[in-house]
Formats: structure tokens, C-alpha cells, sequence
């Protein structure tokens, strides 16, 4: 299995747990949101241990 895709499953579970669309579109934007950010963490390793 992909490293990747198994760091995102807990994700895909919540996905499960809305079942109107406008509540989907909320998620999806937060998911969108922590992916940016995991990317970040991942990208800049060095930035984030020099600001502590």
C-alpha cells in the first residue's frame, strides 16, 4: 500500500460519516486544508525545528 495513501485513510473514513453534500463541501475544504499543511510540514522540515 502506498505510504502516502495509508497517512490519508483515517481521512476517508470521516468522509464516510457526512452524508449531506453541503456538509461534504465543508470537509472537503478542511481536508484540502490539512493536506496543505501536512505538505508544508513535509516540504520545510528545517522551518519547523528552527521556530522551536
Amino acid at each position: 500500500m502506498n505510504p502516502l495513501r495509508q497517512a490519508f485513510q483515517p481521512f476517508h473514513i470521516f468522509a464516510l460519516a457526512y452524508k449531506s453534500p453541503f456538509d461534504f463541501k465543508i470537509y472537503y475544504k478542511k481536508l484540502h486544508l490539512n493536506i496543505i499543511i501536512l505538505l508544508f510540514i513535509i516540504k520545510y522540515p528545517y522551518t519547523l525545528i528552527n521556530y522551536n
